[in-house]
């Protein structure tokens, strides 16, 4: 199992609710392995000193508790 990331930002907060951003996501993607089955809204994304996003800290909230990390 793979663990796919996506970063979307809102224009304007609350404009959309993550099942409506579920729908709209899986309407343009054809493959069904691809479609996403939920979202995490967040704020603002973790990015390191130059700039790269980090998804080590996106993911740790997933792993707490589980001997395999994604």
């Amino acid at each position: 199992m793979t663990w796919r990331t996506a970063a979307v930002i809102l224009r304007r907060p609350g404009m959309i609710d993550t099942q409506e951003l579920c729908r709209w996501i899986n309407e343009r993607v054809d493959a069904e392995n691809q479609r996403v089955r939920s979202v995490v809204i967040m704020e603002d994304v973790p990015h390191s000193t130059v700039g790269k996003t980090l998804k080590p800290v996106l993911r740790e909230p997933y792993c707490l508790g589980k001997e395999k990390k994604i």
